[in-house]
């Protein structure tokens, strides 16, 4: 077996419990460190992950360790910027908790940076390594459902208005598009580099651009919807809320039929919603493409089932770990997050305009 990548976890907020209980799926990689601000935080991170890692009292002194060669970026968003810029100069390759930063300037210094030290830096959208992608991929390029022409893609829940939270902080990055917004546009800059054969699109054209939503007591963007059209004349509307639930779901139409993924974001994914480290013979749950193709004047139905073998989570550290040991190219390149962080910005921006 290969030497197994070791991990240090800066950040110890619920998806920093969920990346470690994970991480002890994983045949790949093995979890060494974790810090936080807060001692005690830290100190519970560690008894959730179930493997006793090491607790360094402060970010700086996990970067310093010899025994971690990927850090693991789990703090605010407004954080990731420069903790992410810290752990690379310190030789670590790093993956960032999504977004990966608040603007474009910021990423193109950490692609800089990354070249230079010649370490891997990846965004954290987990969903983009389930294989429930590879399937969704071969049917666009199959044309199952003939030529998509447009996708619809929402993420959003309802939480309970409090300024001290860091969804309603604005000066911490918070706000619905930057919380989960950014994995609908995420998934439309993935669509897009399928429909164009652009496997690394660092923007995307489009024709048209509506946006509408609501801007909170606090400032930040409580809901948001936005509609464009790709130079192909793909229709694209994306919906996000941290006030109201929405259907959580993506739909393709095509020309002949649609695909809905009902659960596109956090498909088998125990993990996210255990509340204890998970057991080891923890069975996860399959994941669906609900499949209508259109023949002549009748409708055919099917249920594509996804078998997996491990949590969400866990085929994103695997996956991180292959692109480590140059055995697999990345499913989230950094141009993909270029191509994402500069739709987010326009998006927010034309928000607080209207």
């Amino acid at each position: 077996m290969c030497q197994k990548l070791r991990w240090g976890v800066l950040g110890a907020g619920q998806i920093a419990k969920v990346f470690c209980n994970a991480l002890r799926f994983s045949e790949t990689s093995e979890l060494r460190a974790v810090s936080s601000t807060d001692p005690q935080r830290a100190l519970e991170l560690g008894q959730f992950s179930g493997i006793s890692p090491r607790i360094e009292h402060s970010y700086d002194s996990l970067l310093r360790s010899h025994d971690v060669d990927a850090v693991y970026i789990a703090n605010l968003n407004h954080q990731h910027y420069p903790w992410a810029l810290a752990s690379l100069q310190a030789g670590k390759h790093t993956l960032v908790e999504k977004p990966i930063t608040l603007n474009e300037e910021q990423l193109h210094h950490l692609h800089r940076v990354a070249k230079q030290e010649q370490r891997i830096l990846m965004e954290a959208f987990m969903y983009r390594c389930h294989p429930q992608l590879d399937h969704l991929r071969n049917h666009i390029e199959k044309e199952t459902i003939g030529k998509i022409n447009m996708m619809n893609a929402s993420f959003g829940y309802q939480a309970a208005f409090n300024p001290q939270n860091r969804l309603f902080q604005k000066v911490w990055g918070g706000g619905a598009i930057y919380d989960v917004g950014c994995y609908p546009s995420s998934m439309a800059i993935w669509l897009s580099s399928i429909l164009t054969k652009n496997d690394c699109p660092q923007s995307i054209k489009v024709r048209r651009f509506d946006v509408k939503g609501r801007i909170g007591p606090s400032g930040v963007d409580e809901e948001a919807e936005l509609c464009f059209v790709l130079d192909d004349g793909t229709l694209i509307r994306l919906q996000t809320s941290i006030v109201r639930e929405l259907p959580n779901q993506v739909i393709l139409e095509g020309s002949h039929g649609r695909i809905i993924v009902k659960d596109p974001w956090l498909p088998s994914s125990s993990c996210r919603f255990a509340d204890a480290p998970l057991a080891l013979n923890t069975v996860f749950s399959p994941s669906e493409l609900l499949i209508e193709q259109v023949e002549g004047d009748k409708n055919i139905f099917n249920i594509e089932r996804i078998d997996v073998d491990r949590d969400l989570f866990t085929y994103e550290i695997d996956h991180f770990a292959e692109i480590v040991a140059q055995r697999s190219p990345s499913k989230i390149p950094l141009q993909d997050s270029l191509a994402n962080i500069q739709l987010l910005e326009h998006w927010l921006g034309a928000l607080h305009k209207s």
